[in-house]
């Protein structure tokens, strides 16, 4: 008896879990992310749609996912229509086809595709449902078919999206202008062709993207015996860059590296004079001279360079695809991975064993708080057993990027990063050691397409292996 009352309460109980099992399945909104496949299936079952586009960072949208969705005055018409969730940020070329200037905006849609009404905020359960019964009487001929705005906004505020040069790209709330495009110029870093660091691109589907940039560096670098170092750089870089996808970045770009003479040292001798800082031996030697000479020692050769050798010694092509994996959230932040091959051309004689292509793995992070921008970029490149003179430089080399940028203006920031990247040669002293360079950095919209940086480079942390002093300009312009 007992075992049969127990057999009894148990298949009780199973019959109500399946019951309430199968309500929450049929109650549950199915949701699609794709608006493509979404309308092909609206178009074969004649189903109409509902598009809720919502952002990570809209706390209306969250009211709206929260309160108004899951109620069951909604999810009573799951079966009947078609629904689709679309990311702002992710998703920003239909963002811009629809001409979405806020979120949440809704439209309830024929199977064709036309929008019969667009709903602009979050509307509570009783007045989204409204709305739908209207739709669906509109649709059976019950009602006119007019196509009609509804302003939700009397219930919670929206939040518009940005314009101008960010209004049009993805990521955009966890992503900023971002740090300056700045590779290592550091001693022997800065001799062959290093890492570019990254971080997580905000360029949208179908958008292109062209950046040109020079950054010229001082280096004065000596000890008596050992080492003098006593040069400018010239980095110059051009590149082209297309969304394939809101997720998805194709890159090509151009570098040139040239060494030439001092002709910064006058500027850097009055600045130290003027503070009364040491020149560390520039007056030792004359001005405007390209000099690099390493004495022999710890098994590495002598390497005596001059005036005969500057000029343009580097040129490199730059192939890089980069993924966004997540534009982030209030929480979490934005996250994408790139990778670069770099393909060698008519370098000197001096910097030998190069491979042709050169890969490169970087994996980058982005995330706002308030008006200041977060982001971090590790880099590692394999390139192959190379020499200068007979000195061996490492085959790999890692960095590490961290910047901080502060959004003072609607069109201005200032940015401030810091890069660390491995030392290049082997058993040279202080050239061996990982190179710590600081970049003060501004960036101003020119225009809704066009954005200047300006930047500043300092040897504030290690003053053998830092480029003395730096200046770095840059202009990036989208269409």
């Amino acid at each position: 008896m007992t075992s049969s009352l127990a057999s009894r309460a148990v298949l009780s109980l199973s019959m109500v879990l399946g019951a309430w099992r199968a309500a929450a399945a049929q109650e549950s909104i199915p949701w699609r992310e794709d608006l493509g496949e979404a309308q092909e299936e609206a178009t074969k079952d004649r189903k109409p749609l509902v598009v809720v586009f919502v952002a990570g960072w809209c706390s209306a949208c969250a009211t709206f996912e929260r309160d108004t969705l899951p109620s069951p005055l909604i999810t009573a018409h799951a079966s009947r229509f078609v629904w689709v969730k679309l990311d702002v940020e992710r998703n920003i070329s239909l963002v811009r086809i629809n001409e979405v200037r806020a979120t949440p905006r809704i439209d309830l849609r024929g199977s064709n595709g036309t929008t019969w009404v667009r709903i602009s905020g979050a509307l509570p359960a009783q007045q989204f449902r409204e709305q739908l019964d209207l739709f669906l009487s509109a649709l059976e001929g019950k009602a006119t078919s007019i196509a009609r705005e509804v302003d939700g906004s009397s219930y919670t505020p929206l939040s518009e999206t940005p314009g101008g040069f960010r209004g049009a790209s993805i990521c955009y709330s966890n992503v900023g202008y971002g740090p300056l495009r700045l590779g290592s110029q550091s001693p022997f870093q800065s001799l062959r062709f290093g890492i570019d660091p990254r971080t997580p691109s905000t360029l949208a589907e179908g958008q292109w993207e062209v950046h040109l940039s020079e950054t010229w560096v001082n280096t004065f670098s000596y000890d008596p015996g050992k080492y003098l170092l006593d040069y400018e750089m010239l980095d110059s870089r051009f590149s082209v860059s297309y969304g394939v996808l809101d997720e998805l970045e194709l890159e090509l770009g151009f570098e040139n590296r040239s060494g030439f003479g001092g002709i910064m040292d006058r500027f850097i001798n009055e600045f130290h004079r003027t503070f009364g800082l040491t020149d560390a031996g520039r007056h030792l030697f004359p001005r405007n001279q390209f000099q690099i000479q390493l004495t022999d020692g710890r098994g590495s050769p002598a390497v005596h360079l001059d005036n005969s050798d500057a000029g343009s010694f580097s040129n490199a092509l730059l192939l890089t695809m980069q993924h966004n994996v997540t534009c982030g959230s209030e929480v979490l932040p934005a996250i994408a991975y790139g990778l670069t091959v770099r393909a060698n051309l008519d370098n000197k004689t001096e910097i030998t064993g190069q491979n042709i292509f050169e890969p490169q793995l970087s994996v980058t992070a982005s995330k706002s708080v308030g008006d200041f921008y977060g982001y971090l970029s590790l880099s590692y490149g394999y390139f192959g057993a190379q020499h200068l003179g007979g000195i061996q430089f490492r085959t790999t080399q890692w960095s590490t990027l961290g910047a901080v940028e502060w959004r003072f203006d609607s069109e201005m920031s200032l940015v401030l990063q810091y890069l660390i990247s491995a030392g290049v040669s082997k058993d040279l002293g202080p050239f061996s050691a990982a190179s710590n360079e600081i970049t003060l950095g501004w960036k101003w919209e020119l225009s809704e397409r066009t954005v200047f940086e300006l930047g500043l480079i300092e040897n504030l942390v290690n003053f053998d292996n830092t480029p003395d002093f730096g200046v770095h300009a840059g202009l990036t312009y989208r269409f």
